[in-house]
């Protein structure tokens, strides 16, 4: 018989959050795969009719999404499926394109899909930074201001939940607050590598969709900056994330 907690982690508000997200998320950047790099990798190999039989067998093994799945299971199957769909693509077109080439390729269209789904969160936290109350910014350097006041203050630790949000993609995540307002979250198992295997690193779709894809979405000129620090081997992450607005 199932528990409370195993009912909670198939149904419960984070279920729902994560299920919920990663649908919007997709109907944004799920037809990458199949509709921008997949033709392109087409294109450039020898045998074309070879490449499709491989590209069904990957279609064909993708996990069947059923209406009455918990929603947690239906975010770990649509998740899976997408990764293992962008991972078979990416491996075909990395030795075929330049460096430069595959990262205008595959981090480009991935972040401006990204700004297209949520490119509004920016000019918002920038707004949110100029309207945080003072007396949520006390501790924090004189200089500061907006965001980055607020995580460097005495109010920071509490608001570490807002980066808890992202768990849809990466998820479960622990955070801490650096010097400076610098928040730190390390990733023990990203959902990107565990939804498709648990011991097998989904390297391009990790180093490129991903990290170089948000860190270009959310870059040096956004009020909220990323980097990422993916340890491949171990499938887990190292994210910063740097408050300025």
């Amino acid at each position: 018989m199932a528990s409370f907690t195993d009912f909670n982690q198939d149904y419960g508000a984070h279920a729902w959050w994560d299920w919920w997200v990663l649908s919007s998320m997709l109907k944004s950047v799920g037809d990458v795969p199949r509709h921008t790099y997949y033709p392109v990798l087409r294109m450039m190999v020898d045998d074309p009719e070879a490449l499709e039989k491989e590209y069904q067998q990957v279609l064909q093994s993708l996990a069947d999404v059923h209406w009455y799945d918990s929603p947690r299971v239906k975010w770990r199957k649509s998740y899976g499926n997408f990764v293992r769909e962008l991972e078979f693509v990416l491996t075909g077109l990395k030795p075929k394109l330049s460096e430069e080439d595959f990262q205008t390729l595959v981090v480009k269209t991935v972040s401006e899909r990204l700004n297209n789904w949520i490119g509004f969160i920016k000019p918002a936290m920038a707004k949110a930074g100029g309207i945080i109350p003072r007396f949520m910014l006390a501790g924090a350097d004189a200089d500061s201001s907006g965001l980055k006041a607020l995580y460097e203050g005495n109010y920071g630790e509490q608001f570490t939940w807002v980066v808890q949000l992202a768990t849809f993609l990466v998820g479960p995540m622990e955070t801490s607050l650096e010097s400076e307002g610098v928040l730190k979250v390390h990733i023990p198992e990203c959902a990107m590598h565990t939804t498709v295997s648990p011991d097998q690193a989904q390297v391009f779709s990790c180093l490129y969709a991903c990290k170089a894809a948000c860190e270009a979405f959310l870059d040096e000129d956004s009020p909220m900056q990323l980097t990422f620090e993916p340890n491949i081997p171990e499938l887990n992450c190292t994210m910063r994330v740097f408050f300025k607005g």
